[in-house]
């Protein structure tokens, strides 16, 4: 039987993360909530594999996720959520949130 390779990347990761933002920009979650949620699966789906996520708020309203090799920092996914809105403005808002596992962990202990 064929073992999916370690950074093979789980087609949940990318639900679980487009559903999470849909529903913290629409109220349905809190912060806080969706935080929890981001942490749980970076423990869970990420970390085993060698991966790390990065989020990005993109100026046009958008959430860019990017799934990182923890050892070389390379993208090995990319993805976006949410509706792009009209805007004169492009590239990335300043605010980038980083979640990797060294501070999920931190932040669970």
């Amino acid at each position: 039987m064929n073992q999916p390779s370690s950074t093979q990347l789980p087609q949940i990761v990318q639900i679980v993360l487009t559903q999470a933002d849909k529903e913290r920009r629409a109220g349905l979650i809190s912060e806080a909530f969706y935080q929890r949620q981001l942490r749980r699966l970076a423990e869970e789906e990420l970390a085993p594999r060698n991966l790390t996520l990065t989020i990005r708020e993109l100026s046009d309203g958008r959430t860019r996720f990017l799934i990182k090799r923890s050892d070389s920092g390379k993208v090995c996914e990319i993805f976006d959520s949410g509706v792009r809105v009209a805007s004169d403005t492009a590239g990335l808002v300043r605010r980038t949130v980083r979640h990797q596992l060294s501070s999920a962990v931190g932040e669970l202990a």
